[in-house]
């Protein structure tokens, strides 16, 4: 559990400094590719992950169609990002307060 929110909290905003509105080169960049391929083949089960790889994918997309702005993009991922990192968190502090 410590390794997902770990990860979650290494993976930068999608597209980081992109000077156009609609710029999505971030997403085909072959490193970032890489760096997604690597976290899913080290934790393939992970829902948490896998979530957060989905909604990359997708606001990629959106980018890309010019249906929301990169700055926009980048504000839905990190919400989405800490949520997960909070609810994982809380999944943590569950179990042990039922045990007492």
């Amino acid at each position: 559990m410590k390794s997902i929110i770990l990860i979650i909290c290494l993976i930068c905003p999608i597209l980081v400094g992109a000077a156009d509105e609609y710029d999505n080169g971030y997403c085909k960049d072959p490193i970032e590719l890489q760096k997604w391929a690597n976290m899913l083949e080290k934790d393939p089960d992970s829902d948490a992950l896998a979530a957060i790889h989905a909604l990359w994918i997708g606001l990629c997309a959106k980018v890309e169609a010019h249906n929301i702005t990169t700055q926009r993009a980048n504000k839905i991922f990190e919400d989405f990002k800490w949520g997960i990192i909070e609810s994982t968190q809380a999944e943590k502090v569950r179990p042990e307060k039922e045990s007492t």
